[in-house]
């Protein structure tokens, strides 16, 4: 669909994106269907008209991802011959999973200042639907009308629809930037529609002239002690990537069988970069939770009361110091302040950002016991979690977790990756990238306003509070350690 330019963007956007689609996508998404498995059957019937290979490892490994291709093709033939369902059954079912599997999205709604955000939201939570509300070329409106095929009606024992989330998927920053570019009154989710859009019609473009072409392998990825693991890596290898995305595959191995299945995918000529992030670090890593700082059994001393630390990590993250960031990078034009959630998440995100590097260090020192401790690891974030600086400033309520730890690195020590200029220990880990290049602006702003507190003085007071935190933090790990070995 994405190739074909007679295809409107917006039916593209339906296909991934939405529970119901129109009948105009409908008929574009079996069209490109019956193309696709069309071109894939020509070329299963080619094969069988030559002779039979030798049987060897990469033999196997072709058979493999002709069975996994095959697999692919009987979900096509699916969708070509099932019928589509109506629009209040595709509502009915997108609620039904919804109350089921992910209730707390009908609270993100209160976490949004602008009552059409509020609007558009709950109508995302009870019907699954993202439409732009553009009109089709015959002039008419291009609204769904049943339910999504690919959602709804697929083989059965396909895998069940879990936590589906769309607006989840975009940064909170880039839903502010379309926001503050956009002359027109668009709410959050025709804000998500208008932005992936743009990007599908860049990878449009792209595909059209010749810059980026696509192909879509099945294998399953393994430690590379398993068998047949050899041959899969390899074959990754031998397309000699420039950079290799991981997602967070990272957390279903232990960090050497993944370091050393990562390396058997670079490039043999080198200068492959990996990318790559964590959801389940937090559980190594001793402050990223509040509850560590006023833990009994590894403080005795400070029972009873708040501590001061907690008291600190609070004010931070639910104070005033939270709403001046907000204000200073016009997340208040979007969020409350602090947003509908608990006071555990909320504190959980900011103590993510101080304390995230720590666990990159350890994924960094852990890359030297995957090849005799040759090739360097750099480790270097994004979304937030980086040893140079976080890259988002405030977390989102949309997000399945703000916690999780982007990074980047590589295993050829010819590549130095960029961690940036500013250290963690700067204190600047509270502001992102987006809130640094429009600070000097808004601090001219607020000068001219002529407010009670100068932002500098704001600034210099967070910068400070950071580093605070990270030298407690320290001396508190510090000190579970040495209770910890006591203990053993």
């Amino acid at each position: 669909m994405l190739a074909d330019k007679t295809a409107p963007i917006e039916h593209v956007l339906q296909v991934w994106y939405s529970s119901t689609w129109s009948q105009g996508a409908t008929q574009t998404f079996l069209r490109a269907t019956k193309h696709v498995l069309s071109e894939w059957e020509k070329k299963q019937n080619s094969k069988e008209c030559r002779s039979a290979p030798v049987q060897d490892a990469a033999t196997n490994r072709k058979n493999e991802e002709d069975e996994a291709a095959s697999k692919v093709m009987s979900y096509l033939r699916h969708w070509i011959g099932t019928q589509t369902i109506s629009l209040a059954v595709a509502h009915t079912r997108w609620f039904t999973h919804t109350e089921k599997h992910n209730a707390r999205v009908f609270g993100y709604a209160c976490s949004f200042c602008r009552r059409i955000d509020r609007l558009a939201l709950t109508q995302y939570a009870l019907t699954g639907q993202i439409c732009s509300g553009k009109t089709a070329s015959n002039g008419a409106a291009d609204l769904p009308s049943v339910g999504s095929l690919c959602m709804w009606n697929v083989p059965d024992g396909a895998p069940p629809l879990e936590e589906d989330y769309a607006l989840g998927t975009m940064l909170i920053e880039d839903l502010l930037e379309e926001h503050l570019a956009s002359s027109a009154s668009l709410d959050v989710v025709g804000l998500f529609a208008a932005r992936v859009s743009k990007s599908l019609s860049s990878l449009r473009d792209h595909i059209s002239k010749g810059r980026l072409k696509i192909d879509l392998g099945c294998g399953t990825v393994k430690a590379v002690y398993e068998s047949n693991a050899e041959v899969f890596l390899k074959s990754i290898a031998d397309l000699h990537p420039y950079t290799v995305s991981w997602s967070n595959v990272i957390d279903y191995f232990s960090l050497q069988d993944f370091h050393t299945l990562a390396r058997r995918c670079s490039s043999p000529l080198g200068d492959t970069v990996h990318y790559g992030y964590s959801m389940n670090w937090v559980a190594d890593v001793f402050g990223t939770c509040v509850s560590d700082y006023a833990t009994d059994m590894f403080f005795p001393q400070k029972h009873g009361e708040a501590t001061p630390q907690v008291q600190e990590i609070l004010n931070m993250c639910l104070g005033k110091p939270a709403k001046e960031i907000a204000k200073m990078t016009r997340f208040e034009k979007l969020l409350t302040v602090p947003y509908f959630d608990t006071p555990l998440n909320i504190c959980g995100h900011r103590l993510a950002q101080l304390c995230h590097d720590d666990w990159a260090k350890h994924f960094a020192k852990n890359a030297d016991g995957s090849l005799n401790g040759k090739a360097a690891c750099f480790p270097r974030g994004a979304s937030g979690f980086s040893l140079g600086k976080a890259d988002t400033l405030c977390s989102s309520p949309l997000y399945r977790t703000d916690r999780s730890v982007f990074m980047a690195w590589t295993y050829d020590p010819r590549l130095n990756l960029k961690i940036g200029e500013e250290s963690q220990e700067d204190g600047l880990s509270i502001l992102s990238t987006f809130g640094q290049k429009t600070f000097a602006q808004l601090l001219q702003k607020q000068k001219e306003q002529e407010e009670e507190q100068d932002p500098a003085d704001l600034l210099a007071q967070m910068m400070n509070l950071g580093r605070g935190m990270r030298r407690r933090m320290e001396g508190h790990q510090k000190e579970a350690s040495v209770m910890s070995s006591r203990s053993a």
